[in-house]
């Protein structure tokens, strides 16, 4: 299931009541008043006494388009406000809640649907589970200094609302306080709060700004997810956690700075920021999880933490725009799919120390061409290089894909099961010229000689056998060079015994090149 339809189901379906789920076409039922020996109506308004003597307004029952909750009902200081109080009210515009207000109740104003205005107490000190959840008609809200903590689903689809300046001592905001506040542009959180609740701001897709508190610590699931205009943001380094899928489908996201502090990269944290272009990961960070960066279509560049020992199943599958990827030597597994049709790599180094590769890693990388994998590596999963297709849901060996690897390795063993190019790293280097190649010129009776190049070669050699003896031509033939042409006009028909020898760490080795020296035949 995508993340957008578990945000969604949760915050549509249910909003939270004292524990209890409760649906969220049920928020209007909440003004139901029981008649008790405490509850008094007085004008336009039905409330309880208090055991403190104060006074509790359970349900308004007026008409009025705006309303001044007074501060004293029959000389009775009004203290708080109930549960469902104003819930459902659709005619309410405007309301302004006393000074004498300490404490507003679950979804008090909830589904007030035209309310535009609210005035809240300086006194208030709690901002209660869905108190204004569906406010469709709320453009502003001030949050008193007064207020600690929000609660969960406070302001959740208040889809006009566009500004809100938070209490600079607020220290906590609960799950899903803001979320589908689509017209929601700016957010500027107080340096005094230090953690945000799951889906928190999710869905506010005209979201482009947000600063977040300099003492932030956590950053919970889904935050940010589906902010489709947010472009920039910095992580304090304060914060040690963040959620998973916090930043999932911020489609304009181009930059972030990550906290030196996380030590993990959570689940789809950043999944679908198409234009991501680039990710230094702190070295705090052990561990990427699951389609942490998938489908990043747009990130070209990935420098990873020094201390990684884990990449996650499907991590940086399908970022289309990755080119080059360093790998770091503390890695210890690759998770299944972690790089998936990354279509631009064609060079993959996987560090000495790596013990397991999963199954389709780096299948579908259509321009790979090598892949270096060291004798540490002893579990490799299916398909770990082929060329995918999409629409036909196949795959098959990739062609192309040298695999450098050890005599007897896992490596070694899957190219030789999947029938794939691959080199022994461990394998003797010869010493002298192979691949010798001959060319003739009858026109100038001359022939020119070709061969590989010797690895840490200084420079090449030819030698001739003549009249029982082995004589040298020349010694000077740069290693930069991998070619001889003779002299011109040779003897037609005559046969020649030729030895190409290389100079290696010092060392002349002509046994072996004697040993593979050819006869030719002038033309």
């Amino acid at each position: 299931m995508s993340t957008k339809k578990i945000i969604s189901g949760l915050l549509a379906l249910t909003l939270v009541f004292g524990g209890t789920l409760v649906p969220i076409s049920a928020v209007s039922s909440i003004s139901t008043v029981t008649a008790s020996a405490a509850t008094i109506k007085s004008g336009d308004f039905i409330y309880d006494l208090r055991k403190d003597g104060t006074a509790e307004i359970k349900r308004y029952v007026g008409s009025d388009a705006s309303v001044d909750i007074p501060s004293e009902i029959d000389e009775v200081s009004v203290a708080a406000i109930g549960s469902g109080a104003f819930s459902g009210i659709t005619t309410l515009v405007s309301v302004v809640i006393p000074d004498s207000v300490v404490s507003i109740d679950v979804a008090a104003f909830s589904n007030c649907t035209a309310l535009a205005d609210v005035t809240l107490s300086n006194n208030l000190e709690t901002i209660s589970t869905s108190m204004f959840v569906k406010c469709e008609s709320l453009q502003e809200i001030v949050i008193p200094d007064s207020v600690t903590s929000i609660a969960d689903n406070v302001f959740a689809y208040c889809s006009s609302l566009e500004s809100v300046t938070f209490s600079e001592n607020l220290q906590s905001i609960g799950f899903g306080s803001f979320a589908y506040c689509e017209n929601l542009r700016k957010v500027t959180l107080p340096d005094s709060v230090t953690s945000l609740g799951n889906s928190e701001f999710a869905n506010c897709t005209n979201l482009e700004s947000v600063t977040l508190s300099a003492n932030l610590e956590t950053i919970g699931k889904a935050t940010f997810a589906f902010c489709e205009s947010l472009k920039k943001v910095t992580i304090p380094n304060s914060v040690t956690s963040i959620g998973a899928s916090a930043f999932d489908n911020c489609s304009a996201l181009e930059s972030v700075n990550l906290s030196k502090y996380i030590t993990s990269v959570e689940e789809s944290t950043f999944a679908n920021c198409k234009k991501l272009k680039s990710v230094v990961i702190p070295d705090s960070v052990e561990s990427i999880k699951d389609k942490a960066f998938s489908a990043c279509d747009g990130l070209e560049s990935v420098t990873f933490s020094r201390n990684l020992e884990s990449i996650g199943a499907s991590a940086f599958e399908d970022c289309n725009s990755l080119a080059g990827i360093t790998l770091p030597k503390n890695l210890k597994t690759i998770g299944q799919s972690a790089f998936n049709a990354c279509i631009l790599l064609k060079t993959v180094v996987i560090p000495d120390g790596v013990e397991s590769i999963g199954a389709s890693a780096f299948s579908g990388c259509s321009d790979l061409e090598s892949i270096t994998i060291p004798a540490s590596v002893t579990e490799i999963g299916d398909n770990m290089v082929t060329n995918s297709n999409s629409i036909t849901q196949t795959s098959n060996p990739a062609s192309k894909v040298t695999v450098y690897c050890y005599t007897n390795s896992a490596a070694h063993k899957y190219a030789v099961t999947n029938k794939l190019k691959f080199e022994l790293l461990d394998a003797a280097k010869p010493t002298y010229p192979t691949n010798i190649k001959v060319d003739y010129s009858e026109e100038y009776h001359q022939i020119r000689f070709t061969w590989d190049k010797v690895e840490n070669a200084q420079q090449y050699g030819i030698a001739v056998y003549l009249a029982g003896k082995w004589r040298i031509q020349t010694q000077k033939i740069p290693a930069t060079s991998v070619s001889y042409t003779t002299p011109k006009n040779l003897t037609p028909g005559k046969s020649y015994k030729v030895a190409i020898a290389a100079k290696v760490d010092g060392t002349w080795d002509t046994s072996n090149a004697i040993k593979n020296a050819i006869t030719v035949t002038v033309k």
